[in-house]
């Protein structure tokens, strides 16, 4: 009774990675990258937090908290707003 147990524990094994993977290559990288862009218009300030909570973990000190908050918050607007406008002008064709 071991192996048979063995065997079909085995066999469901390969069936979960077999559906995982048909499940992983049915997902588009456009739909990855909209769940992300939706995920960071949500969480965008909470990301913020995570930085500098991060920053202070290491070390890091420059200056009043609310204003190093702000400015990180400034600078991940920045670069949102960069890559749309990177990823607008590959769209048109531009490099």
């Amino acid at each position: 009774m071991g192996d048979t147990s063995k065997n079909n524990t085995r066999e469901d094994r390969k069936y979960v990675r077999s559906v995982l993977s048909q499940i992983s290559n049915s997902v588009s990288d456009l739909a990855i990258n909209n769940c992300n862009r939706l995920f960071w218009l949500k969480n965008g300030s909470l990301e913020t937090i995570r930085l500098w909570e991060l920053g202070k973990k290491i070390g890091a000190s420059c200056g009043e908290e609310g204003k190093v908050m702000l400015n990180l918050e400034e600078l991940e607007v920045r670069d949102r707003s960069l890559k749309s406008r990177r990823e607008e002008g590959e769209h048109r064709g531009f490099q």
